[in-house]
């Protein structure tokens, strides 16, 4: 218990020093982010009262707070899977931990506490400004007396969860990798499914979070083989075969980009499917496009005041940008940061910042396309969209494609991590700051042409569309000549 609880200090110390530091360092952006995140809470509470005071307006709608679990726990899960991976797995404090007289489980143990008790917090927090959001409102919002200990509940079963698909996810051979995961993501499933009827059946759900707790809690302890073998694993270097090298040689792209960029690109194609970060993104990417299918399949029906071809055309567009978020904002925000004291390389070369941001910016767009692809295509076939809803949701996908690489590679080199311990990626408040304008520019680009395309004419759609594509790539040109900048005036101070 000793070694559990000093890990978990150490670790909690060490989350809250480099939180403390970031507000330090950016305080009025921290304040301005709190403020419109607030603001942001208090619409939400506004928007449910008027839902729950108006039910026969929103008939067919689910009104219950299943959903709202739902999402919670699917929003903390991924964020502990990735903070697991990046500040466990692949942290450099993990071989000093190990290299102490005492036992993996305790490591693990305590590194895990650490990783709940920043779960909790954010959990607290949320629902905190959720509480004071209502309170000023004044709206009449029903807490059941089951929420909060379900709100615990989950709180509890998403770290367990993140933590365990982290550590899973760095087993060896891929095969029984694979089947480790696979038999967790079908008891994720499962309880995500429950979640949504939380509201229904409150006491069923709190006694079947409170078994799958006590379960992956029990499984985690006994799991300190897998950790050991997992961090012997991550100290393992991969090394590229030679036909390999030859498939992604990529000798193409020089005469269309030029030998500099090309050059930089092939380097960080090659790279960035080492990364596990970059290949879980992919995948987790492509199961878009098969999500879409089953609902179709399943027959999801629209909400009453949608018409099918609307509903599952907006359901496309959502898919399509939480695709290029994935890869093009998280991804590209890391790409500065995960070079690491290797960047001086490039520093020490007689090539230009913009160049190398042009690099790095191909390489995303080769490394997202083909994912995007299989976002954008299964569903259109499946549901037999008309060729010009097809052709406009394709034409789309390029809009949010160049649109956030230009974002990502921006914010890859202004926002530049080189903390060892996060992998390069920049910190959490950045990240929500970075989702955000993502968010925002996403609705400012796409309100239009979705808005002609579904209820106007498919005709003005297409046209809208092509013309804010040309904006897209706009933002796509500046964003790589502001990552230039931001890459000249990254010095020695910033790693700290």
């Amino acid at each position: 218990m000793r070694t559990i609880w000093t890990v978990m200090r150490a670790e909690s110390r060490t989350a809250w020093r480099t939180f403390a530091a970031r507000f330090n360092e950016r305080p009025g952006v921290m304040m301005l982010f709190t403020f419109l995140t607030f603001m942001m809470t208090i619409m939400v509470v506004k928007l449910m009262a008027f839902v729950v005071a108006n039910p026969e307006d929103f008939e067919g709608t689910d009104t219950g707070y299943g959903q709202l679990l739902l999402t919670l726990f699917v929003v903390l899960t991924m964020r502990s899977a990735g903070a697991a991976y990046r500040r466990v797995m692949r942290s450099p404090l993990l071989s000093f931990h190990m290299a102490q007289p005492v036992t993996p489980r305790g490591v693990m143990l305590g590194m895990f506490g650490g990783q709940l008790a920043a779960g909790l917090a954010l959990t607290a927090a949320i629902f905190g400004f959720f509480l004071v959001a209502r309170l000023i409102t004044g709206s009449d919002l029903p807490l059941p007396g089951g929420l909060l200990a379900l709100l615990l509940l989950v709180a509890l079963l998403a770290p367990l969860c993140g933590f365990l698909f982290a550590l899973l996810g760095t087993l060896q051979p891929l095969g029984r990798r694979l089947g480790y995961l696979g038999a967790l993501g079908v008891l994720l499933g499962l309880l995500m499914v429950s979640l949504d009827y939380a509201d229904e059946y409150p006491a069923a759900m709190g006694s079947l979070l409170l078994m799958a707790v006590l379960a992956l809690f029990t499984g985690l302890v006994f799991a300190d083989n897998f950790f050991a073998e997992g961090y012997h694993n991550q100290q393992s270097t991969a090394v590229a075969s030679t036909s390999r090298g030859r498939l992604l040689s990529l000798r193409w792209l020089d005469p269309l980009v030029g030998r500099e960029v090309g050059t930089i690109a092939r380097k960080e194609v090659i790279n960035a499917l080492r990364e596990r970060d970059v290949v879980g993104a992919n995948i987790t990417t492509i199961f878009l496009g098969p999500l879409l299918v089953g609902m179709w399949y399943m027959g999801l029906e629209s909400p009453g005041y949608m018409d099918n071809e609307a509903f599952y055309g907006l359901m496309l567009a959502i898919c399509i940008y939480t695709g290029t978020l994935l890869q093009c904002i998280l991804i590209g925000a890391a790409m500065v940061g995960v070079e690491g004291k290797r960047l001086w390389l490039f520093k020490s070369m007689p090539l230009r910042g913009t160049a190398v941001m042009h690099g790095k910016a191909v390489a995303l767009l080769m490394l997202t396309a083909p994912s995007m692809v299989l976002v954008w295509l299964p569903l259109p076939l499946v549901a037999q969209f008309s060729w010009k809803l097809t052709l406009f949701f394709g034409v789309l996908t390029l809009l949010m494609l160049f649109a956030n690489v230009g974002l990502g590679i921006w914010a890859g080199s202004s926002f530049a991590n080189f903390e060892e311990a996060n992998r390069g990626n920049p910190d959490f408040i950045t990240q929500i700051m970075l989702i955000g304008t993502s968010a925002f520019l996403a609705f400012v680009l796409l309100s239009l042409p979705l808005g002609m395309m579904l209820m106007i004419s498919h005709n003005l759609g297409l046209v809208a569309v092509a013309v804010v594509c040309f904006i897209g790539y706009a933002i796509y040109r500046i964003g790589i000549r502001a990552a230039g900048v931001g890459y000249r005036s990254i010095y020695i101070d910033a790693y700290g």
